[in-house]
C-alpha cells in the first residue's frame, strides 16, 4: 500500500472496519461517497481512493451511475489479508 496517501489508508481502514463490523452487508450497495466521507469523517477523495483500492482489491464492483456494491467474500478476505494469511496459507 506504498502508493497511497496515509489519509486515503485511514479511510480504507474505516471502511473496511464498518465492512467487518457488519455495518456495510455483503451484497448491498454502498453509501454514495459524499456520505461515507462524513460517515468516517475523511476527505471525499480519500474516500474515493479507497474504495478505488478496495475494487481492485476485488472486495466491491463499482457501478456508474449505479453505485458501489460490497462483494459477497469482503468480510474474510478482509479478516485474512489484515492477520498476514494469504490463499497459500490456506
Amino acid at each position: 500500500m506504498s502508493n497511497i496517501n496515509s489519509s486515503s489508508e485511514l479511510a480504507l481502514n474505516k471502511i473496511k472496519k464498518l465492512i467487518t463490523q457488519n455495518k456495510l452487508l455483503k451484497g448491498n450497495k454502498l453509501p454514495n461517497e459524499r456520505l461515507l466521507s462524513d460517515i468516517t469523517n475523511s476527505k471525499r477523495a480519500h474516500v474515493r481512493n479507497a474504495l478505488l483500492i478496495l475494487e481492485k482489491d476485488g472486495l466491491v464492483t463499482r457501478k456508474v451511475g449505479n453505485g458501489t456494491f460490497l462483494n459477497q467474500s469482503s468480510i474474510q478476505f478482509i479478516e485474512f489479508k489484515d492477520a498476514g494469511i494469504t490463499k497459500k496459507d490456506i
